[in-house]
């Protein structure tokens, strides 16, 4: 899980409500700045030994989708924060209306 928001506030959600959690141990990355995310997320793939082609990048805004690098080979979906064009046109392969939906993209 790679997320932009402050560490610790991060970790405490994950724990609280993914528990037990389906992130592996050490794989939270937080308080990630917009320019470094696709390095932390290839970092984080690694830790996992997970090939990206494998990932499922899940974003809100149009930041998001445009914070994947190209040579990420991972698929990029956006949970409908932003208007539907700003993500389509940034890059969102899928846009869904409820968190749920992504399982049907899994």
């Amino acid at each position: 899980m790679l997320s932009n928001k402050p560490d610790d506030f991060t970790k405490r959600m994950v724990a609280h409500y993914f528990n037990p959690s389906p992130f592996a141990i050490g794989a939270v990355n937080c308080q990630c700045a917009a320019e470094t995310r696709p390095a932390a997320a290839l970092q984080i793939a690694q830790e996992l030994a997970v090939p990206p082609a494998q990932w499922l990048y899940l974003g809100d805004t149009n930041t998001d989708m445009r914070t994947r690098a190209p040579r990420h080979a991972c698929g990029r979906c956006a949970v409908g924060f932003s208007r539907r064009e700003e993500l389509v046109e940034s890059g969102a392969e899928q846009i869904i209306a409820r968190p749920e939906q992504v399982l049907a993209l899994l």
